[in-house]
């Protein structure tokens, strides 16, 4: 299972101190998923096109099923060192300069399959921080993402992505 492969991943995340019992969350891993979920982040926009895989990132956390969310996220800088990286490789000399190479992105996946809706699982557990809570976090473990569709809309690019078994090419 899906679930058992990734465990460890699901004991860091609880090693954070918001879930309790990891094995508790095997009862709320939903097969199908049939709300539509949103990941935002800055994305390379040579990176960003049809067919493109994009690898399961830290455990596949942080998808939301709210859009305002993944905006929000969308321009995170977090991974400053891998966008100075990046840009280097392009001749870029500083990071100013190299975030004209990427794109605030939101993905859009429907239909999720294997997820954990760690929002649901939260609230059931008696967390009342409603900063974690607002986010309604959902993670997808084990898999790629295939981009299927990208487009500007206003400041945003786009992606609706399909899920893609790590490792396997379908």
């Amino acid at each position: 299972m899906i679930l058992d492969r990734y465990k460890g991943d699901l004991i860091e995340y609880a090693e954070s101190g918001q879930i309790d019992n990891v094995c508790d969350m095997t009862a709320i891993l939903k097969n199908k998923f049939n709300k539509l979920i949103y990941r935002g982040m800055l994305f390379p926009i040579e990176w960003a096109y049809i067919g493109n895989i994009v690898e399961e990132w830290s455990g596949s956390t942080h998808w939301t099923t709210k859009e305002e969310i993944a905006k929000k996220f969308s321009d995170n800088m977090d991974a400053d060192d891998f966008i100075e990286e990046y840009g280097a490789g392009k001749g870029m000399c500083s990071l100013h300069e190299s975030l004209k190479l990427f794109n605030k992105t939101i993905f859009c996946l429907d239909n999720a399959e294997n997820v954990l809706p760690l929002g649901e699982y939260l609230k059931q557990v008696g967390v009342t921080d409603i900063n974690i809570l607002e986010e309604d976090e959902v993670s997808i473990i084990g898999y790629d993402f295939v981009i299927d569709e990208a487009l500007h809309l206003n400041d945003f690019m786009y992606c609706k992505v399909r899920q893609q078994l790590k490792n396997n090419k379908q």
